[in-house]
């Protein structure tokens, strides 16, 4: 406005001098408003916070190792992107029946069915990791690929169906993400179907030590520059902040660490150094599988005290698979065309759910949301008690800003759901790292940038709390299992 420009421009010409250290005092005040107004931003933005939360926290856990803290992950992470071939030496089927089935499947029977009871997952990887993801459980086999038939045998991801693209397709997705998030430090678990200690062709059917080991040497190359270095680092040992600066940044635990590395300084032996449980009682037991959840996380100071001394990272999955009657009676009632009400409640009752009936979980996925319902309650009762972590979890259904999905509508799934929760949600990534940034800062005497921390973690906590509610036919239910007081 006229009336507010005529008096610096008269203030500059009688007072050049004063003027002039006027405006650079103003532009001055600009800039850090700037600043104050960019952090400010940042720190209530999901999307920077959740992808960059290693590099956030250094200076509260800097000084922390990688054993003492909790990385949140996901279960059969690369599941997003299925193709409808069963691999070839697929787990949970003898080689040679997965050899057979490999070729007849998607051409005579619904291929699609089949990958629906496999997929855990609706994110991409990259989507993942900006989600906060940093524990990544990556699945392997040498197969065929899944478009001709006859096609060249290299290695692709799994979950029985083999992934669409060969695996170091998403290895190098990966390394593209860690290049550009460079206080990231990334856990990657390989196997073929998560045990630890099968070796040779227990663990990868259809291979030799020096396939393997190609295979190795190709990852190693992707990773060149960033993985972690047994021969300098330890884990129990070495801190977050110099895991950084050293550019350790990337652990792998690898199964049959002798033959599918050749013993590399550059990994972990996953059968000596981890320690992969899984839950009890699972969602068809909930009030088994929450009562060891929660007996788990009261002793896990004690337990990880011990793991600690001893190098070895303690894994606890969340995951459930879904149980064979399920399978069935969804099978029943995709391809048979009439009694589906009494199939459906057949099928309700396999979950042990009190007033379950009416509605069959179709989907591995249907499974995964369900089992994260009563997940989150474990989960938010050990928070609150202030207790430890494991040093990993990894689980099914990530979604956006940090959160696993504990409603009724699938990953891709167009059609509005009949459900008033289909995309409910629950912070489960914001609570793993306030678990680790709550006990750092009880010792921590960074007190400004601890409550600014404990701030952004409590702002996505409250975006997306533990939430129950009373829906019956789909399995949720209000305040059960019973927690203890």
């Amino acid at each position: 406005k006229i009336d507010n420009f005529l008096p610096g421009v008269v203030d500059s010409i009688l007072f050049p001098d004063l003027y002039s250290e006027f405006v650079m005092c103003r532009l001055v005040q600009l800039v850090l408003l700037g600043i104050i107004c960019a952090s400010a931003k940042n720190d209530g933005d999901p999307s920077h916070f959740l992808q960059n939360w290693v590099g956030e926290l250094l200076p509260v856990l800097g000084n922390a190792t990688l054993l003492d803290i909790s990385l949140p992950g996901s279960h059969d992470s690369m599941t997003y992107d299925l193709s409808r071939r069963i691999a070839q030496n697929a787990n949970d089927i003898p080689p040679f029946l997965a050899e057979i089935l490999h070729y007849i499947v998607p051409k005579y029977m619904v291929g699609s069915f089949i990958r629906d009871q496999a997929k855990t997952q609706g994110l991409t990887i990259t989507q993942q990791l900006d989600s906060g993801v940093r524990f990544i459980d990556f699945r392997v086999t040498f197969t065929g690929g899944p478009w001709s038939k006859g096609s060249e045998y290299d290695w692709y991801c799994l979950h029985l169906v083999e992934s669409n693209q060969k695996a170091l397709v998403y290895l190098k997705e990966i390394r593209k993400w860690l290049d550009e998030h460079l206080e990231e430090v990334l856990v990657i678990y390989l196997s073929r179907h998560g045990n630890t200690c099968l070796k040779g062709i227990d663990q990868y059917p259809g291979t030799t030590p020096k396939i393997r080991q190609q295979f190795f040497d190709q990852i190693a190359t992707v990773f060149d520059g960033v993985l972690f270095d047994a021969n300098i680092s330890r884990t129990n040992e070495t801190s977050l902040q110099d895991l950084v600066n050293r550019n350790h940044r990337v652990l792998f635990y690898i199964a049959d660490y002798k033959e599918f590395s050749g013993s590399s300084n550059y990994v972990m032996d996953a059968c000596q150094y981890m320690i992969n449980t899984g839950t009890s009682g699972g969602v068809t037991d909930e009030v088994r599988a929450t009562g060891y959840l929660i007996n788990t996380f009261k002793n896990m100071e004690r337990k990880r005290i011990t793991y600690k001394k001893e190098n070895k990272f303690f894994l606890q999955s969340l995951a459930s698979s879904s149980p064979m009657k399920q399978v069935e009676y969804a099978a029943l009632i995709t391809f048979q065309p009439f009694d589906h009400d009494g199939l459906k409640d057949d099928c309700a009752a396999i979950f042990n759910i009190p007033g379950f009936k009416g509605w069959c979980p179709l989907t591995l996925q249907d499974v995964s949301q369900l089992a994260e319902y009563y997940n989150q309650r474990s989960l938010e009762f050990g928070y609150t008690k202030g207790w430890l972590f494991p040093n990993g979890f990894y689980t099914d259904a990530i979604d956006v800003n940090g959160t696993f999905r504990i409603g009724t509508k699938l990953f891709g799934e167009m059609k509005n759901g009949i459900s008033n929760h289909d995309i409910t949600r629950y912070a489960y990534i914001p609570t793993v790292i306030g678990s680790s940034l709550n006990r750092a800062c009880a010792i921590s005497s960074n007190f400004q940038e601890c409550n600014r921390l404990n701030s952004i973690i409590e702002n996505f906590r409250s975006l997306y709390p533990m939430k129950e509610w009373n829906e019956p036919m789909f399995g949720r239910i209000e305040h059960w299992p019973k927690l203890p007081l």
